[in-house]
């Protein structure tokens, strides 16, 4: 009697799960909420608004924090100016989309280009394509025109 009842809760067991999985509608999802971007901008002098070329562009996510704007110091992407341009683009695996996205601009090739001070942005994503309201896709998330400006380094 106790190996019967034990076959047929197996069945009973087995039946329900496969029930509950083809009979949800969105199927079974393992993965994590993710979002497409794509970050355009050009790097400037602040006085000719010439292009800069040749210098290192780093974004950074943003995390808020207790109302407070923290820099993620762990999940950076780092390019380098063509021409003064530079664009950013890629997948990331967030919980809700993008809002914000840190950008620092480094001078690091010495003379070459001339000597500039660092500076740093604060750019707001928009988002541009909306997801259809399946699955964990959040959206395509975009900045363009960008315009940062670096300052000349005074000579000491």
């Amino acid at each position: 009697m106790k190996s019967f009842f034990i076959k047929v809760s197996k069945s009973v067991l087995a039946l329900f799960g496969v029930t509950v999985f083809t009979a949800c509608p969105f199927g079974a999802m393992y993965a994590t909420p993710y979002s497409d971007y794509e970050i355009k901008g050009k790097v400037v002098d602040e006085i000719t608004q010439e292009p800069v070329n040749g210098v290192r562009v780093i974004k950074s996510e943003v995390l808020s924090s207790e109302g407070l704007i923290v820099v993620d110091e762990y999940n950076k992407d780092t390019l380098y100016t063509s021409d003064g341009s530079f664009m950013f683009s890629g997948r990331e695996y967030t919980f809700g989309g993008y809002s914000h996205i840190h950008i620092k601009v480094e001078d690091i090739d010495s003379l070459e280009n001339g000597l500039y001070e660092s500076n740093e942005v604060l750019v707001e994503l928009t988002q541009a394509k909306r997801p259809k309201p399946k699955g964990w896709f959040q959206g395509f998330y975009q900045a363009d025109n960008v315009m940062v400006e670096l300052s000349p380094k005074k000579s000491e």
